[in-house]
C-alpha cells in the first residue's frame, strides 16, 4: 500500500473573453505598487498588460481555495518525513543509486534540463489549466511526458492528458483538486493517453467529480482506440531535498513538486521570485526542470500551467531558500514503462 502524500489544492487561471478594464484583487495598481516598493528581485506586469486580468474574483476565490485543507499543518508534516530515509517508506523505491548525491556528487552550478540533447525534443508543452484546481494534474502529466520521451530517443515530444487523471482517477476531486503523490499511482495502476487522444477540456466546465466529463476508457474523442502509457509498478515516489531532487533532474529528467502560493506571484513578469506580499492562498503543483544562479541567488526553474503568456514563456524562476514558498521541499515523479 502507497503511502499517501500529496498535495491538494491548486491555483487554476482562465482568461476570460470580458475585454473590459477590469481587474481582481490580486492584479490591481496597489499590489503592484507594494511589489516594486519592496525592491524584489523579480519584475511585474503593468496591470492592464497582465495575461491573468480578466479573472473574476469569483473565479479567482474558487481556483485558488480549497475548504478544509489545513496545508500549514501539511507542510510540518512533510518537514518531519524530510528526515527519514526513502527505505522507511512501504514501497518499493526506483532501482536507482540513491545515495549517490549524498555521498558528494559533483552537480553542476547550473542546469537547464531544456537545453540537453533529452529537453530539446522532449520538453512538454505549456498548457492552461483554466478556472479548474488542476495543477496536480497537469505537473504530472508534464513530468511523465518529458521523462517518457527522454527513454524513447526515436520520438519526439509526447504531451500526455491531464483530462485523463482528472476524469478518470478515483483518486481525485476533478477541479476541487487532487493529491499529486497518487496522480503518478494513477498513471502506474490505470495508465495515461496522450492530450492528443483526450483533450483537456474540464476548465470549460469546472463540474464537480461526480458530473465531470465522463472518463474514456476505450476510445479517444476523435473515435479511434485509446492506448495508454504507464508508470514501472512500485516508481510512484517521493524525495526530499535540494540535492536529492538536483540528481533526479540531472540523470533523469523533470520532477513535480508544490509550492504554498501566495497572492503576489500571479503578478509576476519575469526574475527571480520571493515572496514580498499577499496572503498564502494554499499549495500549487508545478515542475522543476533546473536551477541557476544570479548576482550569488540560487534558484529553481519552474514550468508553470497558466499558458506562455504567463510570466517568462510559461516559467517562472524562485529563489532556492526562499523558505516562505516551500517549493522544492520534495519530488514526485515515476519511471515510464518503455
Amino acid at each position: 500500500m502507497n503511502v499517501v502524500i500529496g498535495l491538494y489544492l491548486c491555483a487554476g487561471i482562465v482568461l476570460s473573453s470580458n475585454t473590459t478594464e477590469y481587474y481582481n484583487r490580486l492584479v490591481n495598481h496597489k499590489t503592484v505598487k507594494a511589489i516594486r516598493e519592496a525592491n524584489a528581485t523579480w519584475t511585474t506586469y503593468e496591470p492592464g498588460e497582465n495575461p491573468l486580468r480578466d479573472v473574476s474574483d469569483e473565479d479567482l476565490k474558487y481556483m485558488i481555495s480549497m475548504p478544509g485543507i489545513d496545508y500549514k499543518s501539511y507542510r510540518e508534516e512533510l518537514k518531519g518525513l524530510m528526515k527519514l530515509r526513502q527505505g522507511k517508506f512501504d514501497f518499493e523505491v526506483p532501482k536507482i543509486d540513491i545515495d549517490t548525491p549524498l555521498r558528494g556528487m559533483n552537480l553542476p552550478e547550473e542546469f537547464d534540463w531544456r537545453n540537453t540533447e533529452d529537453g530539446k525534443r522532449c520538453t512538454p508543452k505549456i498548457l492552461n489549466q483554466g478556472s479548474c484546481g488542476a495543477c496536480y494534474a497537469f505537473a504530472a502529466a508534464a513530468t511523465f511526458g518529458a521523462r517518457y520521451c527522454a527513454m524513447k530517443p526515436e520520438i519526439t515530444t509526447e504531451n500526455f492528458s491531464p483530462q485523463d487523471i482528472l476524469a478518470c482517477s478515483v483518486h481525485t476531486e476533478a477541479c476541487d483538486g487532487g493529491i499529486l503523490d497518487l496522480a503518478f499511482t494513477y498513471i502506474e495502476e490505470y495508465g495515461i493517453t496522450t492530450l492528443e487522444c483526450q483533450p483537456y477540456v474540464e476548465a470549460k466546465t469546472r463540474l464537480p467529480k461526480l458530473q465531470s466529463q465522463k472518463c474514456m476508457s476505450t476510445k479517444c474523442s476523435s473515435g479511434s482506440m485509446i492506448t495508454k502509457k504507464f508508470c514501472k509498478k512500485g516508481t510512484s515516489v517521493i524525495v526530499f531535498g535540494k540535492d536529492r531532487i538536483k540528481y533526479e533532474i540531472y540523470r533523469w529528467g523533470p520532477v513535480a513538486t508544490f509550492m504554498t502560493l501566495f497572492g503576489d506571484l500571479v503578478d509576476y513578469k519575469g526574475g527571480i521570485y520571493k515572496y514580498h506580499t499577499g496572503e498564502d492562498e494554499g499549495g500549487h503543483a508545478v515542475v522543476l526542470v533546473g536551477w541557476g544562479k544570479e548576482n550569488d541567488v540560487e534558484y529553481w526553474i519552474v514550468m508553470n500551467s497558466w499558458g506562455a503568456t504567463w510570466g517568462e514563456n510559461g516559467y517562472f524562476r524562485v529563489d532556492m531558500n526562499d523558505d516562505q514558498t516551500g517549493l522544492g521541499e520534495a519530488g514526485y515523479y515515476c519511471i515510464p514503462e518503455v
